[in-house]
């Protein structure tokens, strides 16, 4: 399993995501409703989680195989578990995790 290619992949995607909360911020202070300030710091989080993932293994140029693309979509998928079920622990998905990483 290739980590550094995807670690720089889920980095990157991490960053890209976080420019989609650009708009909501100019929009929310075009109307000045005041709600700008979460979208702030969603923003500033997952940019920053962004850069921590890929600023290590930036010059890293591997090929992505099969099995590194799984699992950065299993990082992915996990993540979205956590924030869509707040019920779960974070116990649940790592479990699930590392399911889908030993089917690898």
């Amino acid at each position: 399993m290739n980590w550094t290619v995807a670690l720089r992949i889920l980095g990157l995607l991490l960053m890209m995501f976080s420019v989609t909360m650009l708009l909501p911020i100019v929009v929310s202070i075009y109307y000045n409703d005041h709600a700008w300030l979460p979208f702030v710091q969603g923003f500033a989080l997952t940019l920053s989680c962004g850069v921590l993932c890929w600023l290590p293994v930036r010059n890293r140029r591997k090929e992505l195989r099969l099995r590194d693309g799984f699992l950065v979509e299993a990082r992915a998928l996990g993540g979205r578990a956590t924030i869509l079920d707040a019920s779960r622990s974070a116990d649940d998905v790592a479990a699930e995790i590392q399911a889908v990483l030993e089917r690898l």
